[in-house]
């Protein structure tokens, strides 16, 4: 668990790490795009850029000593910036680095990260249907931009990123019912008629309470929570039903 931490934090960095430079990058060509020989000690931000670019080094020493059969050793650029040296010749070097950094955050990817399988690709097209489904039932417009992008980011094997979506969706939905807790909601919907009376009604409440609960904790503050794939599958199918019982229930509720 800890390896896989160490592996998911080193992930994050290195993601990060790219979208900076690249909005380091995009300030260089804008600022400096009329006039790319000026040198490298007139620019504004020099310091914060080369910081980071040593900061970039220290993850790729990191990288490379994971010492995973899987993972490919990759070179890191050498370079050394000086105060005399032209903004593009610094920005090529910049480019140059993202390139080392991607590959490193690709293959980390594909380790940590496993394709889908037959199984899960169908699950996803279900849900995709049932996204056109409450679209034609008109349902409410952020629930399903959100329940989307939960389904892109499962997709993408975000799996944590996947689950803090729906969950936020579930947690929405239990809010927008009436009841002081979670059981008086499950007994009200019951009562109601959109979730079914006599027996079925026990497992459907116990399976509501579950969920919710379980939404609740993928929210939570603990950085050591990362669901697996069949934890990030289920809590996305709860956030469809409970998606469905919330408009099922404004439904009956405004008739």
């Amino acid at each position: 668990m800890t390896r896989r931490i160490d592996l998911m934090v080193l992930y994050g960095r290195l993601k990060k790490d790219i979208n900076r430079l690249y909005a380091w990058l995009e300030l260089l060509y804008k600022k400096y795009r009329s006039n790319s020989n000026i040198y490298w000690e007139y620019v504004d931000w020099r310091e914060s850029i080369e910081n980071l670019l040593k900061e970039t080094k220290s993850l790729m020493i990191k990288y490379n000593s994971l010492g995973i059969e899987e993972l490919p050793i990759i070179t890191f650029p050498s370079f050394k910036i000086h105060y005399y040296d032209p903004v593009d010749k610094v920005a090529s070097i910049i480019q140059n680095v993202i390139r080392k950094l991607e590959d490193a955050y690709e293959a980390l990817s594909i380790y940590i990260e496993p394709q889908l399988g037959e199984t899960e690709k169908q699950q996803i097209d279900s849900l995709r249907k049932e996204l056109e489904e409450m679209k034609d039932k008109r349902y409410d417009e952020l629930l399903i931009k959100n329940l989307g992008e939960a389904v892109k980011e499962i997709e993408n094997n975000h799996y944590l990123a996947s689950s803090m979506i729906a969950a936020r969706v579930i947690l929405y939905c239990i809010d927008q019912i009436e009841g002081k807790d979670d059981e008086e909601k499950a007994q009200l919907l019951a009562k109601l008629g959109v979730i079914p009376k006599g027996e079925k009604s026990k497992e459907t409440t116990k399976w509501f309470i579950k969920a919710i609960k379980a939404a609740r904790n993928s929210i939570s503050h603990k950085i050591t929570v990362f669901p697996s794939a069949s934890e990030a599958f289920s809590i996305l199918g709860d956030s469809f039903k409970i998606a469905k019982l919330l408009h099922q229930y404004m439904w009956v509720k405004n008739k």
